[in-house]
């Protein structure tokens, strides 16, 4: 994602390997509930519910809206969909 280029599919891929890990860091290493965390509670600084929704927002972010103006898959679909010159035969 250092360059834009399949910026969506890399967010994407990260999107999933978060679900992973918190699926493992659950059901595989038996963390509490004080540290899987909650919605809208008290304490904001839970090491599974609340880190990784923040972690998950900018990707989502860029899921949404794309890569932006200075990547190279902005550059590649501007270059892909430039309407190509007809080549126009002269009859005599």
């Amino acid at each position: 994602m250092l360059f834009g280029l399949f910026t969506r599919l890399a967010a994407l891929t990260f999107v999933g390997f978060i679900a992973v890990m918190s699926f493992v860091d659950i059901a595989f290493h038996n963390v509490d509930a004080m540290t899987i965390g909650a919605l809208f509670d008290p304490v904001h600084n839970a090491a599974i519910l609340d880190q990784r929704l923040l972690w998950l927002m900018p990707l989502l972010v860029i899921i949404i809206k794309g890569p932006g103006t200075f990547s190279l898959d902005h550059l590649a679909s501007r270059l892909l969909s430039r309407p190509r010159a007809q080549g126009t035969l002269i009859s005599a």
